[in-house]
């Protein structure tokens, strides 16, 4: 191979592999849509006794504006009546758009309700937001002895 033809297939290769990107999160290319819209999907209007454990979690879906699921979009969670607990603070949407949490329910009994929000990260400002509710009812009494 002449000196020149050897140069060319270096710099057609330089080329080739300089359009490759290496910065893609795992399980492929991150979306590139915004959140417009954030969703309950599931969960939502569950009852139980207070102080318990929903029986399922609650399930949120962030969508871009042409209702396309985003991926690893982090939802921030937050009890907003009842005085119960959620597994998590905070957590990243999956390859569906979804993110799920338990929540445990206040002590006292009543309509409970959590907050998933979408936060600007550099002020914390919320940008999106869903309410669920859920109605703890009165625990059951103890047998006597």
């Amino acid at each position: 191979m002449s000196r020149s033809g050897a140069l060319g297939l270096i710099l057609a290769a330089s080329v080739v592999a300089g359009g490759c990107n290496t910065d893609s999160p795992p399980g492929g290319p991150p979306d590139h849509g915004e959140p417009a819209r954030l969703t309950v999907v599931g969960g939502n209007g569950q009852t139980a006794r207070a102080g318990t454990r929903l029986p399922g979690a609650v399930i949120v879906r962030v969508e871009d504006s042409r209702g396309e699921a985003l991926r690893g979009v982090n939802v921030a969670f937050e009890v907003t009546g009842g005085e119960g607990t959620l597994d998590a603070a905070t957590a990243k949407t999956d390859e569906q758009g979804e993110v799920k949490v338990d929540w445990t329910l206040g002590p006292e009994p009543g309509v409970q309700e959590i907050e998933a929000r979408i936060l600007e990260p550099s002020t914390g400002r919320v940008l999106l937001s869903a309410k669920a509710t859920a109605t703890a009812t009165v625990p059951s009494p103890s047998p006597s002895p």
